[in-house]
């Protein structure tokens, strides 16, 4: 396997065991993620499993690219290599967004719901074109001091009409949801009722409708996100 082929259009051929030797960054159970060789800006990332390329909507991965979505992922190229059974697909090159130690919780307001305006906006675009952004989850979401970017996410093209309200679902649900609310509790030893109250009280910011945003309005009036949540559960 480690003498496998793997083909790039636009960045040569390489072998697995020529990936390996490039910098190690991170891995998940479905990918392991290299710094590409020779760049700051670019990663390599292989997935672990055979799939059929085929099976891999590529016209979309780079439809998505044209759409030019502020706060999402930058793809360069898709791998792939070539076996009896037809072509594998093997992974992408794309952008590096490199990790800041940043707790959303602590960030003000305004950074925190000028970056759900804009990826708000980004998967409404998605949805606009059909394009279900399925399984966003706050582990895909690299924070920054600049902006918050989504580095990888299971996007499918969907025939049967937009899906605006449901991308919307996605990101509050499983982004600014999951990233408030876990980052809060890491803070602090709550009792049930207290974690009852924080759900609450973050379930109610949070609408399906394309139009309005009770989240940014509320956020909005206090100077960071942990002086709503200690509000909500009465710390102060």
């Amino acid at each position: 396997m480690d003498d496998e082929t793997i083909y790039s259009s636009h960045y040569g051929n390489f072998t697995r065991d020529e990936i390996k030797q490039m910098p190690y960054i991170d891995e998940g159970s479905c990918a392991i993620v290299h710094k590409f060789k020779g760049s700051n800006d670019k990663i390599i990332k292989l997935v672990k499993n055979d799939i059929m390329l085929d099976y891999v909507n590529i016209g979309l991965l780079y439809r998505i690219n044209n759409l030019k979505l502020s706060n999402f992922f930058r793809l360069y190229d898709v791998l792939y290599n070539e076996t009896y059974r037809g072509k594998l697909y093997r992974g992408v090159i794309s952008k590096y967004y490199e990790k800041e130690n940043i707790d959303i919780t602590t960030m003000p307001s305004s950074w925190v719901t000028d970056n759900y305006e804009a990826l708000r906006d980004n998967v409404i675009t998605l949805g606009e074109n059909n394009i279900m952004a399925y399984d966003l989850a706050s582990q895909n979401v690299i924070l920054k001091e600049d902006q918050m970017t989504v580095i990888d996410t299971d996007l499918y093209s969907r025939s049967r009409g937009n899906c605006v309200e449901e991308n919307i679902d996605q990101l509050n649900r499983y982004v600014f949801f999951e990233l408030l609310y876990n980052k809060y509790i890491e803070k602090y030893n709550l009792s049930e009722r207290e974690l009852l109250v924080l759900r609450l009280a973050l379930q109610q910011l949070f609408e399906k409708k394309k139009d309005g945003n009770k989240f940014v309005k509320t956020l909005s009036k206090y100077p960071r996100p942990i002086d709503f949540l200690d509000e909500s559960i009465n710390r102060r």
